[in-house]
């Protein structure tokens, strides 16, 4: 386990380098993008076994 930790390290490092801002910029995208499907999937989910009935 501690291998795959230092590999997602050193990924991200010569990813971003230095530039935390990128990084911040990129993980808050990817939060939002995810929840945004998983919304999306529950509404869609919803709408379907309502139209079921």
């Amino acid at each position: 386990m501690n291998e795959i930790g230092q590999l997602i390290l050193k990924t991200i490092t010569e990813l971003f380098g230095d530039n935390y801002i990128d990084l911040l910029i990129y993980m808050s995208l990817l939060f939002v993008t995810i929840w945004l499907f998983k919304e999306f999937k529950s509404r869609v989910d919803n709408e379907e076994i309502r139209m079921k009935r």
